[in-house]
């Protein structure tokens, strides 16, 4: 593990250890040339060797390179000091959408410029055919300026296809029906995965509750494939009725049954200054 003041490349000091991500370690640190904070995500576990974790921790600098939206955070460089990769984004000085749970819960105007700013940034995703495949509320960082920025894409999926088929990855409380299948993917499995954070953040709890961490268990995640929605967890919060056939439209299982982004947008549009006029 790096130290606090240890060098990259005699440009990027430490600061800081950040955690663990799924391809690397992460640590804030100062570029020195760029004179900016930046998060360095360091490939140096034991996955280093894998050739597909490999691929994967590449693929994620070349998506990241092909991205530019306020709402996705910004790729500097993926370079290696000797035989290590590592890749250096955008520093979000904030906290994850999962750490403001509650505190968002009960700041909804915050909590419905989060839910646009995400849809924005995912559409840009599909605008340029990258599918994220691993939508969450950790992953999804929230600035002290109050911007979100989208993070993680170690899983993301472009026109070149590394996983193979009937493969599962994920995390399995926001998969999609179909990613829980190993079933090919589209913009729909992105959608489903924000149908899940909706849905939390609107009720208080996912609809399909998992021990995460734990590996997959199959019975498990089928219950995106086979449960229906607990219907009667969201009607109990009449305040937000008028997000009801969006957010259900959205966890449909079949993909070509969910919305796409545009609508969701005008929906909240539409619906969300009728809900903070209630009392």
């Amino acid at each position: 593990m790096r130290k606090p003041g240890d060098l990259i490349r005699d440009r990027y000091e430490i600061i800081q250890y950040i955690g663990e991500g799924r391809n690397g370690t992460i640590y804030k640190a100062r570029d020195r040339e760029g004179n900016r904070d930046v998060t360095v995500k360091i490939l140096d576990g034991p996955g280093s060797s894998d050739i597909d974790i490999l691929k994967r921790f590449i693929k994620e600098g070349e998506v990241l390179s092909s991205l530019r939206h306020p709402a996705i955070a910004r790729i500097y460089a993926l370079e290696k000091e000797g035989n290590i990769p590592y890749l250096v984004t955008e520093f979000v000085d904030g906290q994850s959408m999962a750490a403001r749970k509650e505190e968002l819960r009960g700041d909804l105007p915050t909590l419905f410029r989060c839910f646009q700013q995400v849809l924005e940034g995912v559409q840009e995703c599909h605008n340029r055919q990258v599918l994220h495949r691993d939508l969450k509320p950790s992953n999804l960082l929230i600035g002290k300026d109050g911007q979100l920025k989208i993070i993680d894409f170690g899983l993301a999926k472009t026109r070149e296809k590394l996983t193979k088929p009937g493969t599962i990855l994920g995390t399995p409380t926001y998969m999609s029906p179909e990613q829980c299948q190993g079933k090919p993917l589209t913009e729909a499995t992105d959608i489903y995965s924000l149908g899940i954070i909706f849905w939390e953040f609107l009720t208080g709890t996912v609809p399909f509750q998992f021990e995460e961490g734990k590996g997959f268990n199959i019975n498990q995640i089928l219950r995106h494939v086979t449960e229906p929605l607990p219907a009667a967890q969201f009607d109990a919060l009449p305040k937000f009725a008028g997000l009801r056939d969006t957010v259900f439209g959205m966890l449909e299982k079949e993909p070509r049954m969910r919305p796409p982004i545009p609508r969701i947008l005008a929906v909240l549009q539409a619906e969300v200054p009728k809900i903070l006029a209630q009392p």
